[in-house]
Order: C-alpha cells, then structure tokens, then sequence
C-alpha cells in the first residue's frame, strides 16, 4: 500500500512539474444526506470556489437531488444544481444544471473500484431548465480507486468532460485527476482532504487549475 500510494504520489507532482500551471484554487465542500431506507437517500450540497490563487471567491454551488440504490453495487442518482460564476463586474451570473449518475462497485480484493457515467445538460444565465440551442450536453466517465482501513479511505479519481451535440466538435473538453484522504468521526460525520489536478484539453492555451479540497458529510 506504501509503494503504492508513493507512485501515485510521484505521478501526480511529475504532472505538475510538466503542466502550465495558470492557477491555484480551494474548494470549500458540505453534504447532508437523509437515509430513508437502505435503497433511497436525499442528498443537499454546497460548494464555495476561491480561484486567482485562493484570493476571490469564484462560484457558489448548491444542488439537491436523490439516489436510489437497485443494487448492493449499482445506484442511480437525479440531481438539480444552480451555480453562480462570478463576473468581471463582481456579479454573479446563474447557470442551471440537471444531471443523472449511474454508478456501479467492484470490489477488488483490498481495494474498491466504483465506476460511473454521468449525463449532465446546462444553461447559462437561467434558474430553469430549457432545452434550446443554447444548452450544453457533458457525458462524464469516472473511476475511483479506494483503500478502507478503520476510519481511514484513501482515495484516488480520474474523470474526463465529454461534450456532445456542439457545432465546434471536441473529443473532450478536460480531465481531471484527485487524490484524497477521507476520515469517518462516526457514522454520522466524516472529513474530506484531497488534492486535484485540472487540466483542459484540445485547446492551444489550455488553462491547468491545482486545487486543494476541503469537505464535510453529515448523513443521518
């Protein structure tokens, strides 16, 4: 686990060393999950982004949605998201969002492997959901690779932004890879500490973010 975690690790920092770093930033995350029962949950998010190295606050992010688990390995969730960009007039401008997951767990002797697919349309400038031409359509693939040990999990993430049905066509818009660290206070509360790497893709100047993150979860 040791020298795994070290690869890792060193992969990570040779991806920075190698990228054009164009700015830092610090994600602020906090969940609160009701349980109905062992297949339906209700799930509220907010997200606070400072960007321009950790000095502006660069968007506001709430979302609620539901999952529903089918499965002891597959779920699906719907969820809702409204953000709020900041603008160079320092307004905030909304962009809408709806998005459905599906996820799928395999288990990988000492290790848990989860895969899931998300389909995502939003809107700029709109609390409401519009389908025109003006909507942006994102698949987005992600694996998640994570260690359990007592109250610890380790984690590491890839995901990729494919768009679909846009007139400038482009295999994919970015990629973005974390490493984290959860720790379980209980049943009910559990902290987040990771690290992400973000990086556009197909652009001639593309823009790399390094982000730290910093999440709490309550689920009751």
């Amino acid at each position: 686990m040791i020298k795994t975690l070290f690869v890792v690790v060193l992969v990570a920092f040779s991806s920075v060393i190698y990228a054009q770093v164009n700015d830092a930033g610090l994600w602020l995350n906090i969940s609160i999950e009701k349980r109905f029962n062992q297949a339906f949950s209700v799930e509220y998010a907010n997200c606070e982004r400072f960007d321009e190295n950790i000095t502006e606050l660069g968007s506001i992010i709430n979302e609620l949605g539901f999952n529903y688990s089918f499965s002891k390995t597959d779920e699906i969730s719907f969820f809702y998201r409204i953000k709020f960009n900041h603008a160079l007039d320092n307004t905030y401008y909304p962009i809408s969002r709806f998005y459905l997951d599906y996820s799928h767990a395999f288990d990988l002797a000492k290790f848990d492997l989860d895969a899931r697919l998300r389909a995502q349309t939003q809107q700029k400038n709109t609390y409401f959901f519009d389908f025109d031409s003006s909507s942006e359509f994102t698949l987005r693939p992600k694996i998640k690779l994570s260690y359990q040990h007592l109250k610890w999990e380790s984690y590491l993430s890839f995901e990729a932004y494919l768009p679909f049905f846009e007139d400038d066509y482009r295999s994919c818009e970015k990629i973005r890879g974390v490493i984290g660290l959860e720790y379980s206070l209980n049943k009910h509360n559990a902290f987040d500490l990771g690290y992400m790497i973000q990086k556009e893709v197909f652009e001639n100047n593309p823009v790399t973010d390094l982000v730290f993150l910093l999440g709490y979860k309550f689920k009751f």
